[in-house]
């Protein structure tokens, strides 16, 4: 059974104890919300510049870690979670932790050692989990969280803090409430990393993916996509389907989301209501993805071939899953010419 650690109490384990549980899916509510607005829509084309090799079996989701140099988790959902650099070669061994979601990550400093840290649910549990790697780790740890919320945990979204005060930010909703999704900030305390609730934004449908950035919070669901909480002033956009996945970069006083339809499609997004339809382009050694997964985007100008940052999207084939990469300064100024 993989254990947990502890950042507080050096060489100690807590042992994890599984509950089994079934996710079900909130069919899509009929009707039209009251603070919905409109959009403005156009289309993108996204070479495909580099892609790792086929994975040979599905996975549960993958999260970059915005530091340099670059590593990427990836839940595998057979055996456990494995680092991964933006080629596909293994970093370490994988570590023996099955999770049915997991996001982005941050860079950690715990004295003198720093740590990638990796929000995910344990998909047996159901619980919060925060898988760490860095120095003197050959393979990912499952890292002990106080306060950490007890529900079954049904989604999570995770990124830079909004103050100096704390390492991440953390969103979820649960299996017990759909509908609402709530925000706290991961702090270290002494060695003990500690899950304090900020803020809480009600919806009037049901979650199926938030991103958070700085400042900057997006979710989507049966309402569309929302930037923020939804009010008169703030309306959700009524994008052709229901985002599935969702990634957000700040950009000065604008933020850019890319997000995954329930009918395959990706789309970019400003908070404006202005989205386009991203089309991939089929490169010499890579296809076009048949179907799309997970989704993330990075705005890291260190990563060997890409130095604008880059967009990477699940592409799952009929023989795995694998992840492609798209340029993101490129797509970004398609999409602020785009009408």
């Amino acid at each position: 059974m993989a254990e947990r650690a502890s950042l507080k109490r050096q060489n100690t384990l807590v042992n994890r104890r599984a509950a089994l549980a079934t996710l079900f899916l909130l069919a899509a509510c009929g009707g039209q919300e009251e603070n919905v607005g409109e959009v403005r829509s156009s289309s993108v084309t996204a070479p495909i510049v580099w892609q790792t090799p086929v994975f040979g079996n599905d996975i549960a989701g993958f999260s970059l870690s915005d530091a340099a140099p670059m590593q990427i988790l990836i839940a595998n959902e057979e055996s456990g979670i494995q680092l991964i650099d933006v080629d596909g070669a293994t970093i370490g061994r994988p570590g023996p932790y099955t999770a049915s979601d997991i996001s982005e990550a941050v860079l950690g400093s715990f004295g003198e050692t720093q740590l990638r840290l990796f929000p995910g649910i344990d998909r047996n549990s159901g619980r919060l989990s925060l898988f760490a790697h860095g120095d003197g780790l050959v393979a990912p740890i499952d890292i002990d969280v106080e306060n950490a919320p007890s529900d079954y945990l049904e989604g999570l979204c995770s990124g830079r803090p909004a103050s100096d005060d704390g390492l991440m930010q953390i969103g979820f909703w649960t299996q017990l409430d759909k509908a609402t999704l709530v925000i706290g900030e991961l702090t270290n305390v002494a060695g003990a990393l500690t899950f304090e609730e900020t803020e809480r934004l009600e919806f009037d449908k049901y979650l199926t993916s938030c991103a958070i950035d700085g400042d900057t919070i997006v979710a989507g669901g049966g309402f569309g996509l929302a930037f923020g909480a939804v009010s008169d002033d703030n309306p959700s956009l009524d994008v052709p389907g229901v985002p599935v996945e969702l990634t957000v970069r700040e950009f000065g006083d604008t933020a850019l989301a890319a997000l995954t339809m329930s009918g395959g499609q990706v789309y970019l997004a400003y908070p404006d209501g202005k989205i386009a339809a991203v089309q991939f382009r089929a490169g010499l050694s890579s296809a076009s993805p048949q179907a799309v997964g997970d989704i993330a985007m990075t705005t890291l100008g260190s990563v060997g071939s890409f130095p604008n940052g880059f967009l990477a999207v699940e592409s799952q084939t009929s023989q795995g899953s694998q992840l492609v990469y798209a340029d993101l300064r490129e797509l970004m100024a398609q999409f602020q010419e785009s009408e």
